[in-house]
């Protein structure tokens, strides 16, 4: 049976340039303990990765993610507030344009207290909508309110909001087409058809949904990355920091 990282590798291997390369990780929050064990696989490699944490799933003074970000492991930032949708019809959202200003602002005030509560200044100004999406009017609410960063998907149009960067994850390890999950021959060639596009590759986990064979098949990701010489390890901040300022 052919490697379904062997596209990734000989893209990596054949790259002209360097690859800038990030994870993020959504639901932070949820299942803590799978979360670790996730997180425990990337600080093996010596890697990092974005965990976007839904601040209503923090209910204490302090969480167990804070040891992983004074390692540097972990960069956690807002996602959401409460992981609820709102939507009455359509696809799910917790930030669609069905919601009135005055509760969208109000949730994200609320989201940025509890974070900034729980992990102070590491708490990023990066915002990760639930379900990757969100209506324009949240977009320029998370500029007012002192955001620098929106990620959702690659798919999502950009709204191109003055100050508000824009940095999607590219590649979804759970990604479905027609309701039926990716084989792992296709999550190949998606990875290496991103690699040789020579734009940043940003890769979205969810712990939660992950099981010990799938946690297996991440770990030979993160081993492959973190030994090309090619892969420059960044993130969503740092790649938001890189583009001209608008």
């Amino acid at each position: 049976m052919t490697d379904w990282l062997e596209p990734v590798r000989g893209a990596l291997e054949a790259a002209a340039a360097p690859v800038r390369w990030f994870f993020r990780d959504d639901d932070g929050g949820w299942d803590d303990a799978a979360l670790e064990r996730l997180l425990a696989r990337f600080e093996f490699h010596g890697l990092g990765v974005d965990v976007a944490v839904i601040p209503a799933e923090l209910t204490g003074s302090a969480h167990p993610l804070s040891a992983w970000v004074e390692r540097g492991v972990a960069r956690v930032h807002q996602h959401g507030w409460s992981h609820r949708s709102w939507t009455v019809e359509g696809r799910k959202g917790e930030f669609g344009d069905d919601r009135l200003v005055g509760a969208i602002v109000d949730d994200l005030v609320a989201g940025r207290d509890r974070m900034t509560a729980v992990f102070g200044a590491a708490s990023e100004p990066v915002f990760t909508p639930p379900w990757n999406r969100c209506s324009r009017t949240t977009a320029v609410c998370l500029r007012q309110l002192g955001f620098e960063v929106l990620s959702r998907e690659a798919g999502a149009a950009r709204f191109e909001i003055p100050g508000l960067a824009e940095v999607p994850v590219t590649f979804d390890w759970f990604a479905k087409r027609h309701g039926v999950a990716a084989s792992r021959a296709e999550r190949g060639e998606t990875l290496a058809a991103q690699v040789r596009s020579g734009e940043p590759v940003g890769v979205m986990l969810h712990h939660a949904a992950t099981d010990t064979e799938e946690l297996d098949e991440v770990d030979r990701l993160l081993a492959l990355v973190a030994a090309a010489p090619a892969v420059v390890p960044t993130s969503i901040l740092g790649e938001a920091r890189r583009q001209p300022a608008t």
